[in-house]
């Protein structure tokens, strides 16, 4: 299978999940043993791009549709399109925003959202950092509070 082809059959059932993604149940809920099962994830599939996208389908069938509207979560709720055409460059360029020479886009877009941000809640003479998530977020800010609290 070329990579054309790849990328189509990738984009058709990312599309077709997107279409669906508020209707039926929010999830296909299977118990870990049949999921496991089911997915068979110790299958040989080195090179068989036939068997990656039956697992494809299947995480996607069993996935939690996050933008359904029964689906509520404290944590997160269904992606919208720019978000997902976001994530499609992000991991077709594969680059990490850690060094303005090794990813010069997505450093400068850094700082633009977090000075947006900033603007937004008020801090003139603010500073940011973007985390990888809740968790790591919570970690810095409790380090950050302990070194103020050690400070004074």
């Amino acid at each position: 299978m070329n990579e054309e082809a790849i990328f189509q059959r990738l984009l058709a059932l990312a599309e077709q999940y997107h279409a669906g993604r508020k209707q039926g149940k929010f999830l296909d809920y299977l118990d870990p043993e049949t999921l496991a099962e089911e997915l068979d994830l110790k299958k040989d599939a080195d090179g068989d791009w036939q068997q990656l996208f039956q697992w494809i389908g299947k995480y996607l069938q069993h996935s939690v549709k996050t933008g359904h509207p029964g689906f509520l979560n404290r944590m997160w709720s269904g992606a919208n399109l720019p978000s997902i055409v976001g994530e499609i460059i992000t991991a077709v360029t594969n680059t990490s925003a850690c060094t303005y020479e090794g990813a010069p886009v997505s450093t400068l877009m850094e700082h633009y959202m977090l000075d947006t941000m900033l603007d937004l809640a008020g801090f003139a003479e603010g500073e940011g950092q973007m985390t990888t998530g809740s968790s790591n977020g919570n970690m810095i800010a409790m380090l950050a509070a302990r070194n103020q609290a050690i400070e004074t």
